[in-house]
């Protein structure tokens, strides 16, 4: 695991970024704020920033100046298409199968951080 990533999550310090700091951080999160995104920051400046709270969350990554968002096959959340998630940031409109499960983002992150794999369920649109 490279311990040159940060983790900074809004209105919050940059901490260095550990599985169990992603994990406590993450839960902190609230949809409508005053904490509702936060940002998983690799040592080449590329990016996971991530939005809303347990009951449904966005996942975008940043690399290469590319930006993409997070989807998948099955939807894991009851929400129409076209549900929006309000953040601190503004309000981002989703397809039902843009939201996420704080256990999925969970997931994805600390395989990021520990140079692993992407998990398989996750899919990317270019945006």
């Amino acid at each position: 695991m490279s311990t040159s990533f940060t983790f900074q999550r809004e209105r919050a310090n940059t901490l260095r970024a550990t599985p169990g700091v992603v994990t406590r951080e993450l839960r902190k999160l609230r949809p409508q704020g005053p904490s509702s995104f936060a940002i998983l920051t690799a040592p080449d400046g590329s990016y996971y920033q991530v939005a809303g709270g347990g009951g449904g969350m966005l996942v975008e990554k940043h690399l290469d100046g590319r930006h993409w968002r997070g989807c998948q096959e099955q939807p894991v959340v009851p929400f129409e298409d076209g549900t929006v998630l309000r953040v601190g940031a503004g309000r981002v409109r989703l397809r039902r199968n843009e939201w996420f499960r704080l256990d999925q983002v969970e997931e994805l992150l600390v395989a990021v951080l520990g140079s692993e794999s992407e998990p398989s369920w996750i899919m990317w649109t270019e945006i």
